[in-house]
């Protein structure tokens, strides 16, 4: 699934530096003498206008089997179903929305955002139908929404309730389109994810009370989104792996229970901290993860490497998600809930302690999407203790520009606690990929940087003990090993010493992003 993650360091191979209105808008303040920022200059940022075009490309050139709609906190175009059958209709004619490929919207969280705007999104889907009625196009084009940060079975029972409640509006009208549509739970709380089947199963039970012929039930089947950035940004990377086998596992169990096969999905990053799936990655991370059935190709995955390896790994990667998870007992359930309370103890005091720093930094991390203003001052009041926290890209990408990985964060600290605890087996049963994650960390730290970082804030003192602990438990020694890995530690030193001189540092940091592949 294509998503609209804003991760990418390179411009889309697609977009033209010299088009669209945000270049031109940027051409007019030149033209006029005023200094245009380089992290707005064209070329790299994907106008709302332009997205259209996007879903089309992923689809065609890249062949993605889903695009993922965004109206979570962003603009997001109301008539895309119109736009992609207007522009490209002989394409659709022979792979039509909701038959051979799939649009899905994320939805926005009316408990985080307004109400006007799940109205709009539903509203979007309904007239979807409608235009594709008008065509003879295949119907319903759009069929399944995605409600991000779910924390119970009553959100999705409200969603879907007022989807129906807008369709039998629309009915009144003479207008068509499907009387009810998935609402798939976006788990973003690493005790939740744990226990996702939980949730699940209340969904499900809760369907049958309100008598809702959800496709769960009449399929019997259901997809489950487990998130991966938001979880490792609030607890770190570790917890938020072990949150995500729990929870596999436990849809696992509860297909035994109700007869209902799910299929899991994972929101992957290309960097580690943020998820570890890139071109370069695709058979280790089908290796960490048996049982996912779907994850998304964010921006950074399908703009920062040469188009044929993009291709390559989204034909791989369409066969390889086809795994059956591992069941994990009770008893090492125990353990990992342990494991998680350790590294997510370690992780967030220290966080906490740099979100300040961390801010100032990922101010220059650049734009890549049209963001809207929503509650909060970095939007859904992120936060980690009493502290407000940027999103997970800016987040992440604040940390690598420093030369200092996130994966580290607590990890050294909780390696050692968990041996003492007599838990390291279990840690490495249940995340096959760890040293060889930690060791690719490694390649894009500055341990200069982290000296100089730890003489002026503590917590970043704790990150280098971290890091120690981290190469006794490897048996080597962390940093540089390519060419590119010394560019970008080369380009990580430069940004620091400008960044502490009061300087913009955006263009290093760019072009940090470009050699690691991402920007965050």
């Amino acid at each position: 699934m294509a998503t609209q993650h804003p991760d990418n360091a390179c411009s889309p191979y697609w977009l033209s530096d010299a088009s669209g209105p945000f270049s031109e808008f940027s051409a007019k303040l030149s033209s006029h003498g005023t200094h245009v920022p380089f992290k707005f200059i064209g070329g790299r940022f994907v106008t709302t206008f332009k997205e259209p075009e996007e879903a089309y490309r992923c689809y065609s050139d890249l062949g993605c089997e889903e695009y993922m709609w965004d109206w979570e906190g962003k603009h997001a175009d109301e008539s895309v179903v119109e736009k992609l059958y207007e522009r490209y209709l002989d394409f659709f004619k022979k792979k039509p929305l909701g038959k051979e490929i799939t649009l899905s919207f994320r939805i926005p969280n009316v408990w985080k955002e307004t109400n006007y705007r799940l109205a709009h999104a539903f509203e979007s889907i309904l007239s979807a139908n409608d235009f594709a009625h008008d065509n003879q196009m295949h119907q319903p084009p759009i069929v399944e929404t995605y409600l991000p940060m779910t924390t119970s079975a009553d959100q999705l029972i409200y969603v879907r309730q007022k989807y129906e409640h807008i369709a039998n509006a629309f009915q009144e009208l003479k207008a068509s389109g499907p009387k009810s549509i998935d609402v798939i739970p976006l788990v973003e709380e690493v005790e939740l994810m744990m226990t996702a089947d939980k949730l699940v199963d209340d969904y499900i039970e809760k369907c049958k009370a309100n008598s809702m012929q959800a496709s769960v039930l009449s399929k019997e089947d259901m997809r489950v989104w487990f998130a991966r950035s938001d979880p490792a940004m609030n607890c770190g990377m570790i917890p938020a792996i072990l949150a995500i086998k729990a929870g596999l596992s436990g849809l696992s169990k509860l297909t035994k229970k109700t007869g209902i096969t799910f299929h899991p999905m994972i929101g992957v990053g290309c960097l580690g901290f943020r998820g570890g799936l890139s071109p370069d990655s695709v058979q280790y991370f089908v290796r960490e993860y048996p049982g996912m059935r779907t994850v998304t190709l964010q921006s950074a995955f399908r703009y920062d490497y040469p188009q044929a390896k993009v291709q390559k790994a989204v034909s791989k990667l369409n066969t390889a998600l086809n795994t059956q998870a591992i069941e994990i007992e009770q008893s090492e359930e125990k353990k990992i809930a342990a494991l998680i309370e350790i590294f997510s103890k370690e992780y967030k005091n220290t966080v906490e302690a740099l979100t300040d720093n961390i801010n100032d930094i990922s101010a220059f991390v650049p734009e890549r999407r049209e963001r809207k203003l929503h509650t909060g001052v970095f939007g859904y009041a992120r936060s980690i203790g009493k502290k407000k926290l940027p999103r997970a890209v800016k987040f992440s990408a604040a940390f690598y520009s420093l030369g200092v990985p996130p994966e580290f964060i607590g990890a050294g600290r909780g390696i050692l606690e968990a041996r003492k605890a007599g838990l390291l087996e279990t840690l490495e049963r249940n995340y096959t990929n760890l040293r060889l994650d930690l060791e690719t960390a490694g390649r894009f730290l500055n341990k200069e940087n982290l000296k100089a970082l730890s003489q002026r804030n503590p917590a970043y003192a704790k990150i280098a003990l971290d890091v120690e602990l981290i190469e006794d438990y490897l048996g080597t020694e962390l940093g540089p090993h390519t060419s590119e890995d010394f560019m970008h530690r080369n380009v990580t030193s430069n940004i620091l010493l400008l960044f502490l001189d009061g300087l913009d540092i955006t263009e290093d940091v760019v072009r940090a992003g470009e050699i690691r592949k991402s920007l965050g």
